[in-house]
């Protein structure tokens, strides 16, 4: 069970990591999305609009979902007074920015986290992925409209981020 967290292009990578360990391991995933929409990420978007291949996993109760976090506050505190990762044989906690090359030697964890921000899982499963004309589930007039006069006008399209990036500016 791959967790999607955190706007869409990075539920976009958690996806793509996930198909990557899937097909690598040739192994089934499935996907979490009890944490989409939540905190300071929450841009209104999720993954679930894009027509895409996406096994969800099922609802956790109440006390499971309370459990993760404790669970998952604590891995993250314990990484950052010691700088290590507790090792668990369950579970799988990406601390990697970017592209991690152990995750695919992670083939019996049954929980995995991480933000897995790298083209390079996009690459292996590039195939996978919907095309323009049939991306979203339920494309608007407006979207179609767009994707015609972009066709005409070829427009360059900048992203700048800013957000949680801003107090990063020094790295």
């Amino acid at each position: 069970i791959f967790h999607l967290n955190g706007g869409i292009g990075n539920q976009l990578f958690v996806y793509a990591a996930g198909k990557a360990f899937s097909k690598s391991n040739n192994t089934p995933v499935k996907f979490d999305l009890s944490d989409v929409g939540k905190g300071f990420t929450n841009h209104g978007s999720s993954i679930q609009a894009l027509a895409l291949d996406l096994d969800v996993a099922p609802s956790k109760s109440d006390f499971q979902r309370l459990a993760k976090r404790v669970i998952n506050k604590f891995h993250r505190t314990f990484y950052k007074l010691t700088s290590r990762k507790l090792i668990s044989i369950a579970s799988y906690q990406s601390y990697e920015i970017g592209y991690d090359s152990a995750l695919f030697k992670k083939r019996f964890a049954r929980n995995i986290r991480g933000y897995f921000q790298s083209w390079k899982y996009v690459e292996a499963v590039y195939e996978i992925f919907p095309r323009r004309e049939t991306i979203l589930n339920s494309p608007s007039k407006w979207f179609h409209d767009l994707s015609e006069l972009a066709l005409v006008e070829r427009p360059i399209i900048l992203h700048v981020r800013r957000g949680d990036y801003k107090k990063l500016s020094n790295t």
